[in-house]
């Protein structure tokens, strides 16, 4: 192999356009994510913690929250500050926390749900798009911003084995929090 085969080979290994980063869940496992250069970093992988009190208190919310059939994306519903047990824990600054558990139906005859705690400790908003997968089957869902300095809570009402992460980013605020 002589210099310009060299060359070219390395030229086109860097125009080669990088894969998108994606970040899989799974139950019972959070996952720490710092923003560099903004690309999201992973900083840290480990079990999920037990849930606080606050925590099953945003989760009943989000489980007894009544849902008209016509609806086709889930709009944000908002916890104020004073509301619920008062052990909430403050998003981490420069640091975006996943954490995704399954947890019980509202009911004693519900299916296992699964819920992904997020907590922004960014001054920007956070998004992304998110892919469940279910018995093997990935299906794309519907995902909601996560406000600067602000936890956020997706809730499904069926189990989800794995959820793949992607286009994760920082976005400037504009006060609206879009779903989608």
């Amino acid at each position: 192999m002589n210099f310009l085969d060299v060359f070219v080979a390395t030229f086109a290994i860097l125009a080669t356009p990088a894969s998108p980063q994606i970040i899989s869940l799974h139950p019972g496992e959070t996952v720490t994510i710092r923003f560099v250069d903004d690309q999201p970093q992973i900083e840290q992988t480990e079990p999920a913690q037990p849930m606080s009190k606050y925590d099953l208190y945003v989760l009943w919310r989000a489980e007894t929250q009544d849902i008209p059939a016509e609806t086709k994306v889930m709009p944000p519903a908002f916890i104020t500050k004073d509301e619920g047990p008062s052990d909430s824990t403050r998003p981490v600054p420069s640091l975006i926390q996943l954490t995704m558990r399954r947890v019980p139906g509202p009911t004693a005859e519900s299916p296992q749900n699964t819920a992904l705690f997020i907590s922004n400790g960014y001054g920007s908003t956070f998004a992304y798009h998110a892919v469940m997968s279910r018995d093997g089957r990935p299906k794309p869902t519907d995902v909601c911003e996560v406000p600067p300095k602000f936890p956020g809570l997706e809730q499904w009402p069926y189990p989800i084995d794995q959820l793949d992460l992607s286009d994760l980013r920082l976005v400037q605020t504009n006060g609206q929090i879009d779903c989608q």
